[in-house]
């Protein structure tokens, strides 16, 4: 399929999560917490949040004809558009008809549920300047802030778009 049109509903797909998702709040939680994460500066800026982009694949070969003709005829995202994407996201997010993906790196905690959405938290390096004691208890408390984070975002996808989410957390210097 054209880049055109994968670019199309992607965009589409973004500005859905964000009219249905308030990551900003989510942001703001993790400014507040003082935990010294640092937004990542990451080039995936994609869900207008500081730490968290979007990941999936889209398989827009999953489309009837006549979506991917109406789909291929916009430039723009439209209402028409908006509501193909509202109603077929969940079969362009699966790959296949197996129960579980891979996403790279291949580890086994990249194993997840097919249809899935899947966000990365992305964060900075620490600019602080902590002893070792104070960098590790600020490890452990930056991962059981992320989980708990995480545990927030995933019942609230679950709950409002009714698909599985998962969240790769994953700090870059």
């Amino acid at each position: 399929m054209e880049d055109k049109v994968l670019n199309l509903y992607k965009n589409c797909f973004i500005s859905y999560l964000i009219s249905n998702l308030d990551l900003k709040k989510y942001d703001d939680m993790i400014e507040k917490e003082r935990l010294y994460f640092s937004p990542s500066g990451s080039i995936f800026k994609n869900l207008g949040s500081n730490y968290f982009s979007l990941l999936n694949e889209f398989y827009l070969d999953k489309l009837e004809d006549c979506y991917k003709n109406i789909l291929s005829s916009k430039s723009n995202i439209d209402d028409e558009v908006f509501l193909i994407v509202k109603e077929t996201y969940k079969k362009v997010l699966k790959k296949d008809d197996s129960e579980f993906i891979m996403y790279n790196p291949p580890l086994p905690e990249h194993r997840v549920k097919n249809g899935s959405i899947v966000f990365e938290f992305v964060y900075g390096k620490n600019s602080e300047k902590l002893n070792e004691e104070e960098y590790l208890k600020n490890m452990k408390k930056q991962r059981e802030f992320i989980d708990k984070i995480s545990g927030l975002i995933i019942r609230e996808v679950e709950e409002k778009l009714e698909v599985a989410c998962t969240i790769f957390a994953e700090k870059r210097m």
